[in-house]
């Protein structure tokens, strides 16, 4: 096997990386190691099998007083030398997954440890980030997949029989054969065998999971468990039919297809995408995970007198490809068109009201990315404006539903959906339209899809550009993309477009607007990850609310990874807030304060500097750096507070390290800052953090565009300014767009000044001593 990658949370990597220094030596077990070979999993507890000798758990000891202080009372007992028994003795952490310490595990004696542990594989524990890359490698043992099955085997989890399933699961995919302890192979027979010995031993039953999905039909279980076919939306002939559980309120809506691909049925949750499978993930959620009740269930469907004669009056269904129904936010812009009547942009009276001129409504960046709903009460019909929300792979997922006084969202969560303006492409060769109207070759234009046989390409200058009528093929063909020099990211679309007609483009220059629809979500992060690497060059433009939540979103922004960056300077904040105690909230409602002043907000900053600077400079740099901007807050905090000793009130730093990478490139100082939720801290924060990546980057990667809190956000500015654009000296102003370089075309155009320089003073030199 090769290295295993694992997950694990920050302090779970903290832990890890504090035993490795003290050379404590240990084997992961258990569910981590199952992780390891099974990444779907979530992240749990680490099972640490630690050897019980004497000066091994000393050691041990001392990683856990490192990591806790002095002042900590947690230890491994020196009784686990003499008495080592396969339970947890000790757990660490204090967050919802920690890591649990064994002296023995189930198996093995603990005087086979050595043997176990030179046999053991490597593995790499990353945390998950917000853009779900991984991240904070952390090195660790673990049982090797032979060890692992004997361990689970041996175990008295009720999780047995799925995990041996999963391991050799695995085993059959990688083409790997399975070994005993003493070095004979596993065959078939023994798996039925330990199968069988599992089922009698009251762990999970193993059962032919496969027979199991042709026998019995996904839409019987669904009938079973109450579910309801909503017959007004599901027809005959659609690729899927629709199921709710008729509750009042409950906002589930399962849409079922049959997958040819795989022979069976599936399902996805509309209103929550992340829920989809077959009939036993299904299952899982109804049966809280218990496969001892699944098949209990299964059986008891099954064996019910008529159960033949009620599959057989099951409607066939149309069979569709994997890639379609795999392709779950097709059936949820389907659904969401039939329910609430979406339709081109038409009735604009409500963005007029907020000052939004129609030649902005219509133009190339936003044209088709606005639409009207529609909904009937039986008695009047209301017409809306929404702002589509798309996911990766540009079908509708959610909207931001608007009109006077009413914001809303469609039943389920957003998830990767965002909403984005027209994407700009360029004609590869002159191409004709529908009436014979020719596209010069070289074109920069955008578009969009006006319907399943058409889209619409514009082009030109605002207030004088032109749309033609392309069939799809053809636009595929016949353009290409081609990337934008600005990524502007707001919380609204309304403010997107605001921030567009209070600063119109430069000549030439091209936008893509992303908004949010509120508070940015890792999947949503994930995918402005996306659109920012297929933009190299683009500067990221943070127009975010004056608030302190929306200052807080731009913080978080900055911790996205640019391609033009050097990575071996990246500066890494994640802001979040803790809302405010009662006692907090009774000082602040007692004191003339803002109301927002109360609360902490709790700042993890992760710096790298490159060690090729030397490593002395590295740690200089940085940890001056996070000395500066704390002192900087502290600053701020004398002015307003007169009790110096207010913890509330003081910016305090916790769990300050510093390590090197894995491939000894860079060195990474981490800490986390706590301070008040204070408007002006807040600003500080964010400014002292842009400022620095723009001076290690050598350009400014970033913009911020921030309206004042009594400016509240783009949209009341541009309300404010009646719809005019703003004058060349406002702090909002966005100028022309920078240039922005790749990392190693900087250092290369350094290294050639530096190069001239040297010429240049040599030959200075030879003139003053006569050559």
């Amino acid at each position: 096997m090769q290295d295993v990658k694992n997950r694990a949370s920050r302090e779970q990597l903290a832990i890890l990386r504090h035993l490795n220094k003290e050379a404590v030596r240990y084997i992961a077990f258990g569910d981590f190691a199952l992780n390891g070979i099974d990444n779907t999993r979530t992240i749990g507890n680490v099972q640490l099998w630690i050897e019980p000798t004497p000066d091994n758990v000393e050691r041990c000891n001392k990683a856990i007083k490192n990591m806790y202080g002095a002042r900590s009372i947690t230890q491994l007992p020196q009784s686990v030398v003499t008495n080592p028994e396969a339970k947890r003795t000790l757990t660490l952490g204090s967050g919802e997954v920690r890591v649990a310490v064994y002296p023995a595990i189930s198996g093995f004696h603990p005087a086979e440890f050595k043997e176990v542990y030179q046999r053991s594989e490597k593995g790499r524990a990353y945390l998950p980030s917000q853009t779900g890359k991984l991240d904070g490698s952390v090195g660790y043992k673990q049982l090797n997949l032979n060890d692992l099955y004997h361990n689970v085997r041996e175990s008295k989890s009720v999780h047995k029989a799925w995990n041996l399933e999963t391991i050799e699961r695995f085993a059959a995919k990688n083409d790997l054969t399975l070994k005993n302890p003493d070095g004979s192979e596993i065959t078939e027979r023994d798996k039925v065998a330990i199968s069988s010995q599992t089922q009698r031993k009251g762990g999970r039953m193993t059962r032919d999971l496969s027979q199991i999905k042709q026998d019995l039909d996904l839409e019987i279980v669904l009938q079973h468990y109450g579910y309801q076919l909503d017959k007004k939306k599901s027809r005959p002939n659609d690729a899927w039919r629709l199921y709710e559980t008729g509750i009042k309120g409950d906002k589930q809506r399962l849409a079922v297809a049959a997958v040819k691909d795989y022979g069976t049925k599936f399902f996805v949750d509309l209103n929550d995408p992340q829920f989809k499978g077959d009939i036993f993930k299904f299952m899982e959620r109804m049966e809280h995970g218990n496969y001892r009740h699944i098949f209990q269930t299964i059986d008891s469907i099954m064996m019910q007198d008529g159960f033949a004669e009620k599959k057989r009056l099951v409607e066939p269904m149309i069979e569709v490809s994997a890639n379609y129904f795999l392709k779950d936010t097709l059936l949820r812009e389907q659904d969401l068109y039939s329910k609430y009547q979406i339709a081109p942009l038409t009735d604009t009276e409500y963005l007029e009201g907020r000052n939004i001129a129609k030649q902005i409504l219509f133009s190339k960046e936003f044209e088709g990315r606005i639409k009207n709903v529609a909904f009937d009460t039986g008695v009047i019909r209301h017409v809306n404006t929404a702002f589509p929300m798309y996911a990766r792979d540009g079908n509708i997922a959610s909207m931001d539903i608007r009109n006077l006084a009413y914001k809303a969202f469609p039943e389920g969560e957003r998830g990767e959906a965002l909403w984005h303006s027209n994407r700009f492409f360029k004609a590869k060769e002159a191409v004709k339209d529908e009436k014979g109207q020719e596209i010069p070759i070289g074109t920069i234009g955008t578009i969009y899809r006006q319907d399943a046989k058409n889209v619409v390409f514009l082009y030109g200058e605002l207030g004088e550009e032109k749309r033609v009528i392309l069939p799809i093929e053809q636009a595929k063909t016949g353009f290409y993309e081609v990337p934008v020099q600005r990524i502007v990211i707001s919380e609204s679309a309304i403010d997107a477009i605001s921030l567009k007609q209070l600063n119109p483009e430069q000549a030439d220059e091209r936008r893509f607007y992303v908004a949010t629809g509120g508070q940015p979500g890792g999947k949503q992060i994930a995918f402005l990850q996306e659109i920012l690497n297929r933009n190299p060059q683009a500067q990221l433009v943070i127009a975010q609310d004056g608030d302190n939540a929306g200052l807080r979103f731009a913080v978080n922004y900055l911790a996205l990874d640019h391609p033009s960056e050097n990575p071996e300077m990246k500066i890494k904040p994640y802001l979040t807030y803790s809302s405010p105690t009662n006692q907090q909230v009774k000082k602040t409602e007692e004191s003339t304060e803002n109301q927002e002043s109360v609360g902490t907000n709790r700042l993890n900053l992760e710096l790298r500097y490159p060690l090729a600077l030397g490593a002395r400079k590295a740690q200089e740099l940085n940890e001056g750096f996070i000395k500066d901007l704390v002192e900087d807050m502290n600053l701020f905090v004398k002015r307003y507070s007169t009790d110096l000793n207010d913890k509330e009130k003081k910016i305090n730093e916790f769990q300050r390290e510093t390590m090197l990478d894995e491939n000894m490139k860079f060195m990474i100082t981490r800490t986390i800052i706590h301070f008040p939720n204070d408007t002006k801290l807040l600003t500080k924060a964010l400014n002292r953090i842009s400022d620095e990546i723009e001076k290690r980057q050598e350009q400014k990667l970033f913009q911020i565009v921030r309206p004042t809190r009594q400016q509240k956000d783009l949209n009341e500015v541009l309300k404010e300014r009646n719809g005019q654009a703003l004058p060349p000296s406002h702090n909002l102003k966005l100028n022309e767009p920078p240039v922005i370089k790749s990392y190693q075309e900087i250092q290369k155009s350094k290294q050639e000044k530096m190069k001239s320089a040297e010429s240049q003073g040599f030959a200075q030199g030879k003139n003053k001593i006569g050559f």
